[in-house]
């Protein structure tokens, strides 16, 4: 179904192999407005899905897909660019990095999606 919201969703999955490309050339100007743009759609795909009555499970499978793949891009992202950081909050991320998987993994098996 082509509708606005999804065509943001997929333009986030479009920007995670960008971003990867970008952090690992060390751009971290064009890294950081790609990370802007993808967390601006994110922000608007789910309200406009819901305000325009345009949801749909295709639509929610790509958000989900496209926060997956933005998430797990990030660390390496991070360490690319910043890699000082990663050595100093390494505790922090990978808890937070265990949560969310967790979070994923238990929705997965609980709603088999």
């Amino acid at each position: 179904m082509a509708t606005l919201p999804n065509f943001l969703s997929c333009l986030r999955l479009l920007l995670i192999p960008i971003m990867l490309v970008l952090a690992w050339g060390e751009s971290p100007r064009l890294f950081l407005s790609c990370l802007i743009v993808s967390i601006v759609t994110d922000a608007f795909d789910g309200f406009i899905a819901r305000r325009f009555k345009a949801t749909s499970e295709l639509g929610a499978r790509l958000d989900s897909w496209a926060d997956l793949g933005t998430y797990l891009a990030l660390p390496f992202c991070l360490w690319w660019l910043r890699p000082e950081v990663i050595r100093a909050e390494a505790a922090f991320l990978m808890a937070a990095i265990s949560s969310y998987l967790a979070a994923v993994l238990v929705g997965f098996a609980k709603y088999r999606r």
